[in-house]
């Protein structure tokens, strides 16, 4: 596994530790929130269109999404962009429809953050699966556009 980029700064600023840190403390009131998208809709349609280009099969586009400096954190495990995509592209998915819920979503200038819960339905391999998760996100914006920084996530033990 990748560790970390390799390029540009190696910690974020001040205002993105703050989110981060508020991100986690929010993580277990994600379920009874119910759906809602805050004060931060371009966050919530930057999470959007990430799984719509995952249900069209357009995996190609999703690095245009993430920050040069993105990180990738699940059990214990930590990607970077390139190893992100390459891990997503070798799942052998197919068929993969998604369904976002509890989505909460705050910004504060040029850094937001989202914690949502997901439920995917995919083929991997000849066998049907689910997976539900629930998955944090910073994002900053760069240029009038939304790129996602930080991608925690969590699923239930199988």
């Amino acid at each position: 596994m990748c560790q970390g980029s390799g390029r540009g700064s190696r910690s974020p600023n001040l205002l993105v530790r703050a989110l981060i840190l508020a991100t986690f403390v929010a993580v277990p009131r994600a379920a009874t929130m119910g759906q809602a998208s805050g004060d931060f809709p371009d966050g919530a349609a930057a999470l959007a269109r990430w799984f719509e280009h995952v249900q069209r099969d357009e995996l190609d586009s999703l690095p245009g999404l993430l920050a040069p400096d993105f990180v990738f954190v699940a059990d214990g495990a930590r990607l970077n962009q390139h190893a992100f995509v390459a891990m997503i592209k070798g799942l052998g998915i197919s068929h993969p429809r998604v369904q976002l819920s509890n989505i909460i979503a705050h910004r504060s200038g040029d850094v937001g953050y989202l914690v949502y819960d997901r439920v995917e339905s995919f083929e991997s391999h000849g066998t049907a699966k689910v997976v539900p998760e629930t998955g944090t996100l910073v994002l900053k914006r760069k240029d009038a556009r939304w790129l996602i920084v930080l991608w925690a996530a969590t699923s239930p033990p199988h």
